[in-house]
C-alpha cells in the first residue's frame, strides 16, 4: 500500500512539474516573440544574411528563455535522469517548431518558413 502512495505522490509531483514548465514555457516564448519585434533591425539583419545566420540567431534567442523555464520548473532536475531525458526530447521537437512558427508570424508562411522547416527536417 505504502508503494502505491509514494508511487502516486511522485507522479503527481512530476505532472505539477510539467505544467509549471509548460506555463514557463509559454511565458519563455512571450519573451522571446517581444525580444525579437523589439529588435526588428537585428532580424533584418540577419535575414539578410542569409538562412542559416537567421536559424542560428534564433536558437540563440530561443534556447536561454526555455533553459530558464526548465530550471524554474524543476529545480533539482539534475538528479532525475529520467526527467530531464523527457524534457530534452521534448524539446528537441519543441525548439524547431517555435523557430518556424516566429518566422511564419513576422515574414509570413512562405519559401524561408517553409526551407527552414526543411532544415529541420520537419517536412519532406
Amino acid at each position: 500500500m505504502y508503494f502505491f502512495k509514494s508511487f502516486f505522490n511522485a507522479l503527481n509531483n512530476f505532472f505539477k512539474n510539467f505544467l509549471c514548465f509548460f506555463k514557463n514555457l509559454f511565458e519563455a516564448i512571450v519573451e522571446i516573440i517581444t525580444g525579437i519585434l523589439t529588435a526588428f533591425d537585428t532580424f533584418v539583419a540577419k535575414l539578410a544574411e542569409g538562412i542559416q545566420a537567421l536559424i542560428e540567431y534564433f536558437i540563440q534567442l530561443i534556447v536561454e528563455p526555455i533553459i530558464k523555464a526548465i530550471l524554474n520548473a524543476f529545480p533539482d532536475i539534475t538528479n532525475s535522469l529520467q526527467q530531464f531525458s523527457t524534457l530534452l526530447v521534448i524539446l528537441d521537437k519543441i525548439i524547431p517548431m517555435v523557430i518556424i512558427a516566429i518566422i511564419g508570424l513576422l515574414i509570413g508562411s512562405g519559401l524561408i518558413a517553409e526551407s527552414v522547416a526543411k532544415y529541420f527536417n520537419l517536412v519532406g
